[in-house]
């Protein structure tokens, strides 16, 4: 007759057990933790070859740059909190290194286009305020919102007339943006115009802007 497992060899499997699906876990977590900083890294680098083969191998598309903060600047964020915008997404890094081939990559591997930092700017603001058109038609073909405001309530349009890009205004109207929104001073893509960029009144107006 088979003899019952005693109760405390039967917790030191089940504590064994536990440890070894632990260690699985945390292993698991420092690998995809590892891939990320490398995907921060290549992007950096401008290595689109990097980019790819560590988003083949699993590494998150939206990923986050966070500043490293000595002790004391970690004591100073508690007096004075960091705007969000100190953390970066891997798409704002690409945005901002002007890669055509790793920003394909990216918004091949999903990652998140109408992702905000902390003044409310997406990936279409970025590629407007770097002068890239062709970045802005890749944005507009995978779905980004053409009409998201950033915390002064600029829309893309608005601040593709200010930055006088005339290319992300004429895709930006293309893709149906609306040209009457307004800002939070009451500003529009028309009076912006007015202001900074004379050139763009015309075609606004063709788009049926009106103040």
């Amino acid at each position: 007759m088979k003899q019952p497992v005693p109760f405390r060899q039967i917790t030191a499997i089940a504590l064994a057990l536990i440890s070894v699906s632990g260690c699985i876990y945390g292993g698991s977590q420092w690998r995809q933790a590892l891939l990320n900083r490398q995907l921060i890294a290549a992007i950096r680098s401008s290595d689109a070859g990097s980019v790819e083969g560590l988003l083949a191998r699993g590494a998150n598309p939206n990923s986050q740059e966070i500043r490293e903060r000595t002790f004391l600047q970690r004591l100073q964020d508690l007096i004075h909190p960091p705007k969000e915008n100190a953390i970066r997404s891997a798409l704002f890094i690409a945005l901002t290194c002007k890669s055509d081939r790793i920003e394909k990559a990216l918004i091949a591997a999903h990652a998140d286009i109408n992702v905000k930092d902390g003044e409310g700017n997406t990936a279409l603001f970025y590629a407007v305020n770097n002068g890239w058109p062709e970045c802005v038609d890749a944005l507009i073909a995978a779905h980004a919102d053409v009409n998201t405001r950033n915390s002064s309530g600029r829309t893309p349009l608005i601040w593709a007339v200010i930055t006088d890009e005339p290319g992300a205004l004429n895709a930006l109207i293309l893709a149906h943006a609306d040209v009457n929104l307004k800002d939070v001073a009451g500003e529009t893509a028309l009076s912006s115009a007015k202001q900074y960029n004379h050139s763009a009144i015309e075609t606004l107006r063709l788009a049926g802007a009106r103040e």
